[in-house]
């Protein structure tokens, strides 16, 4: 994934016309979000318990702060400061001049993650949103980013994921080494932050699962696609669930632009 940003006029009186960046952020990830990503399918701590956990932290740092402790954490560095104007030194701290603050900064390892790894990608200055499949969980191995199961259940999790099925160049495709789109057919669950699916059969090789959708804004059919490598390793004629009763169905991936 990378940074999206577009430029824009930065017009300061005085001084001639400058320009600078407008990130464009991909989506937001609440707490619930943040917390499937670190539960995959198998995992030994569950959701509940993984949420308890962070409340657990928050709340700690939250009663520091009140305590007048500065903490530090490879995320956030968090302490307390005090807005407002004193008449002098003999002043004292009234809520009707002065408000207390909590101060944010990014941890260290924060700083030195994004500053090393974060690439940015400029995009045109209207930012059309995308499709944004983060992460593919295969139920069927348990596997999450790796494995592509034929007959099994899979589910994608991210943002804007959402799309009409009944319109043959929207859904979720498994692109071939060879650019061959298979167009999945068996869809349960059709949510702007997750999909669940039949993995169609597939020939044994590597894919790539891509997300394609309309715009609310626009007509175009727009992709984002899980940034991973998926294998199916088993045959193509294995055998398969009796659920099954669908046909892969390949559309060409020059129909999109």
């Amino acid at each position: 994934m990378t940074i999206q940003y577009s430029i824009r006029s930065n017009k300061m009186v005085g001084k001639k016309e400058e320009y600078a960046a407008l990130v464009r952020p991909a989506y937001t990830a609440d707490i619930d979000y943040v917390v499937e990503c670190m539960t995959p399918q198998g995992c030994a701590l569950s959701k509940a318990a993984t949420l308890g956990v962070l409340e657990m932290f928050v709340s700690t740092i939250e009663r520091l702060v009140l305590e007048g402790v500065n903490v530090t954490t490879p995320l956030v560095n968090v302490h307390a400061s005090i807005t407002g104007t004193f008449k002098g030194s003999d002043d004292h701290f009234d809520r009707r001049r002065h408000r207390i603050e909590p101060r944010v900064t990014p941890g260290r390892r924060l700083r030195r993650t994004v500053r090393t790894y974060a690439r940015a990608q400029k995009v045109s200055g209207n930012g059309r949103p995308q499709p944004c499949p983060l992460t593919y969980h295969d139920l069927e191995s348990g596997k999450r980013n790796s494995v592509l199961t034929p007959g099994g259940l899979g589910r994608v999790v991210g943002a804007r994921l959402k799309f009409d099925d009944a319109d043959p160049l929207q859904g979720i495709f498994l692109v071939a080494a060879d650019r061959s789109a298979t167009r999945v057919e068996q869809v349960a669950e059709n949510r702007p932050r997750q999909l669940l699916f039949l993995v169609p059969p597939l020939p044994a090789g590597d894919y790539t699962l891509q997300v394609r959708a309309r715009g609310e804004d626009s007509a175009d059919v727009r992709s984002g696609q899980v940034w991973a490598t998926l294998t199916v390793s088993a045959p193509a004629d294995a055998e398969m669930p009796l659920v099954w009763s669908g046909r892969p169905v390949s559309v060409p991936t020059e129909e999109l632009s």
